[in-house]
C-alpha cells in the first residue's frame, strides 16, 4: 500500500529563513510516499510544486534510485520472503542568497537489507535545487585530498580512546568525504554500510560543527556555502536573544532531535547509548552513540523523562563554546537571573570544571551558561524548572 505525507517546506526552513532573504522555496513542498506492508514500510521523500519541472523530476528520480535495492527488497516481502524492513526519510532546505538553495537528504534503513541480511544503512543525498544536481565535495572543501586527510587524522585523535575499546581505530579509515549532508550547524559524514558501526550495529557517522573545519571549507562570499551564509551562523545577530528564548522554551538545542520531556527510553533506542547510565547530581546522566551528541549529556531524575541537556558542544546561535567569553554571552542575553560560582566540590557533582554559572529561566526552563575560570564559555545547560 502507498500513500503520501504532505509537509510544508515552511516549517522546515522557517529558522533559516530570519537569516536569509526569502528564496521563494517556501511556497513549495516535500511529499514522503510511504509504502507500507504488514509491519515493513518505506518513505521516500519527494519534490512536488516546483516552477523548474525539469529539476523537480531530475531530483526527484535521484531519489527513487537512491532508495531502489529497498523498493525491491519489499517487493520480495509482499510477495512472501520472511523479513522486515523500516526505511525512513528526512530532509532539510537550507535556502541560499544566489537561489542555489540546498536540499539535504537522509535514507536510514533498518532490516532486512539488499543482500538478503538483517543490517543498518544511511545514504545521505545533497542537492541544489537551481539545477537539480547532487553537491559534491569539490563545492564543499578548499582542497579534497588535503580534506581527506585531515579528516582522517582528527578523528583519529577524537575517536581513540572511546573506540579502543571495541574496534580498532583503523576502521575510521577511509573517511567518508563524499558522503555527507549540510545542516543548519554543521556537516554530518556517513560510513557505508559493513565498514565503521557503533558498538549498537548502527552505521557510524560524525558530525562536526562549522566552527569546528573552518580552515577545510570553501566559505568566499560566492561559493556554495558562503551563499547558504555558514559564516553568518558562527556570530550573534539583533535576533538571536529572541529567537535563544524561543529555542529554549520549546525544550530544545540547535541540532539536536530531541526535546525536553520526551521519554528517556525512547531517545535511547533511536540514537543508542555510548556509555551505561552514570550518576549526576541527584539523579544520572546518559551519553548518547549518534555523534550529534558527542561531549553532551541528557540528564534525568528518576520520572524517566528528559529533564536536562547539557553540551560541552554547541553553537548556541552565535555563541560557541569554547570560542565566546561571558561578556560576548551577556552582551547577547543580558545580566543573568542569577550567578552561581561553582567550587570543587559543586562542578564536581555536575561533571564540570571549576567556573561559574549564569542562569536565565525562559517559561519553565532553565537556560544555563557555564564558564570556566577564564570565563569562557563551557556548556550549554538547558534544565526543567521542577
Amino acid at each position: 500500500m502507498k500513500r503520501l505525507i504532505h509537509h510544508s517546506l515552511f516549517a522546515s526552513i522557517l529558522l533559516v529563513c530570519l537569516l536569509f532573504v526569502n528564496s521563494g522555496l517556501a511556497t513549495q513542498s516535500v511529499e514522503l510516499e510511504m509504502t507500507e506492508f504488514n509491519d515493513s514500510k518505506v518513505e521516500i521523500p519527494q519534490l512536488t510544486g516546483m516552477d523548474n519541472s525539469f529539476v523537480e523530476n531530475t531530483i526527484n528520480e535521484a531519489i527513487k534510485a537512491a532508495a531502489a535495492d529497498h523498493l525491491n527488497t519489499l517487493s520480495l516481502l509482499q510477495s512472501g520472503t520472511p523479513g522486515q524492513l523500516t526505511v525512513k526519510g528526512k530532509y532539510t532546505v537550507i535556502p541560499s542568497r544566489d537561489g542555489h538553495d540546498l536540499l539535504s537528504i537522509l535514507l536510514t534503513a533498518q532490516g532486512r537489507m539488499p543482500t538478503g541480511r538483517p543490517g543498518h544503512q544511511q545514504i545521505p543525498l545533497s542537492f541544489d535545487l537551481a539545477n537539480g544536481q547532487s553537491v559534491t565535495a569539490e563545492q564543499i572543501f578548499k582542497d579534497t585530498a588535503a580534506a581527506q586527510t585531515w579528516f582522517e587524522v582528527k578523528v583519529a585523535e577524537i575517536f581513540e580512546e572511546t573506540l579502543s575499546n571495541y574496534l580498532d581505530i583503523e576502521d575510521l579509515k577511509p573517511f567518508p568525504l563524499e558522503r555527507f549532508l549540510i545542516d543548519e550547524t554543521g556537516i554530518t559524514f556517513y560510513y557505508p554500510d559493513n565498514t565503521l558501526t557503533w558498538l549498537s550495529g548502527q552505521t557510524a557517522s560524525i558530525h562536526f560543527l562549522y566552527h569546528e573545519i573552518l580552515d577545510q571549507l570553501k566559505l568566499e562570499e560566492q561559493s556554495f556555502l558562503g551563499n547558504l551564509g555558514v559564516l553568518e551562523r558562527l556570530k550573534p545577530d539583533e535576533q538571536s536573544q529572541a529567537r535563544i528564548k524561543d529555542i529554549v522554551k520549546d525544550g530544545r538545542l540547535p541540532g539536536f532531535d530531541i526535546r525536553l520531556g520526551e521519554k528517556m527510553l525512547d531517545i535511547q533506542e533511536q540514537f543508542g547509548l555510548l556509555y551505561d547510565p552514570e550518576g549526576f547530581a541527584e539523579g544520572e546522566s546518559v551519553q548518547l552513540e549518534d555523534d550529534r551528541y558527542r561531549e553532551t549529556l541528557l540528564i534525568a531524575y528518576g520520572d524517566g523523562l528528559l529533564d536536562g541537556i547539557l553540551s560541552k558542544r554547541m553553537n548556541l546561535l552565535g555563541l560557541i563554546t569554547g570560542l565566546s567569553t561571558q561578556d560576548d554571552v551577556q552582551s547577547v542575553l543580558g545580566e543573568p537571573f542569577t550567578s552561581l560560582d561553582m567550587t570543587d566540590t559543586a562542578a564536581a557533582l555536575y561533571k564540570l570544571p571549576v567556573g561559574v554559572m549564569d542562569v536565565y529561566p525562559v517559561e519553565g526552563v532553565e537556560l544555563r551558561m557555564y564558564y570556566q575560570e577564564d570565563r569562557v564559555l563551557y556548556a550549554v545547560w538547558i534544565q526543567t524548572i521542577k
